[in-house]
């Protein structure tokens, strides 16, 4: 996949782009280094300031990593370093009713899965995810994100590397989601949920997690639209 000469409109994306595509495809491979950015900048034909903008963009996206010294080399890549090639535009979504449907689609899953997984140390730890949150009841900030943290620590306790990727990546979405959803309809009948989902998860019954899960989400998205 020889590298193409790039247009004089949106030059950085083309780079960024081309670049990309020659990770994915393989054309340059795990471990191996790419070329300086002094070569990279005489192929394309651009500034190495442009060049390194495209060099940025693909070590946030987890496709490359740079050592000081060194260079840059292409990182072993799993299932989850690459869903973020795949959710490009999900810090756009700012919609508490569409995030809340896509908690329903996912989390209910993810808490049958945990159920099957966890491990005395996972359940520990959300059983003093509960107790904290019984001593967050006044403060809603606060609480809405150990709320947050709490469902996050069910979608790690999947131990899938796609769930635990997804969170990572839509936290931006996600937590203030949680806040607003929080400060709206308060801290009722929450803790009730989790702490089914907790026992639940405990006596390894992954079908009561998952209905448990659904039903203490299905109950904010009434609530919310109540408002």
């Amino acid at each position: 996949m020889p590298i193409q000469p790039v247009k004089k409109n949106n030059i950085n994306d083309q780079i960024f782009e081309q670049m990309k595509d020659m990770l994915i495809s393989g054309e340059w491979k795990p471990g191996e280094k790419i070329p300086s950015e002094h070569e990279l900048s005489e192929m394309f034909g651009v500034s190495r300031v442009t060049l390194r903008n495209a060099l940025q963009r693909l070590a946030a996206l987890g496709l490359i990593e740079t050592r000081r010294g060194e260079g840059s080399f292409v990182r072993e890549q799993d299932i989850g370093n690459c869903l973020n090639t795949l959710i490009p535009t999900a810090y756009l979504m700012d919609d508490i009713a569409e995030v809340q449907w896509y908690r329903l689609m996912i989390e209910p899953g993810a808490a049958y899965i945990a159920a099957r997984r966890a491990t005395e140390e996972d359940i520990a730890d959300l059983r003093a995810r509960l107790a904290k949150m019984e001593t967050l009841k006044e403060d809603l900030l606060g609480l809405a994100h150990e709320d947050f943290a709490f469902h996050k620590q069910v979608a790690l306790i999947t131990k899938n590397a796609l769930m635990t990727r997804t969170y990572e990546i839509l936290e931006d979405v996600l937590l203030p989601a949680m806040e607003k959803l929080v400060a709206l309809v308060g801290p009722e009948d929450g803790s009730y949920y989790h702490a089914e989902v907790v026992n639940a998860i405990a006596a390894q019954d992954g079908a009561r997690a998952r209905d448990m899960m659904q039903r203490h989400i299905e109950l904010n998205i009434e609530k919310y639209k109540n408002i």
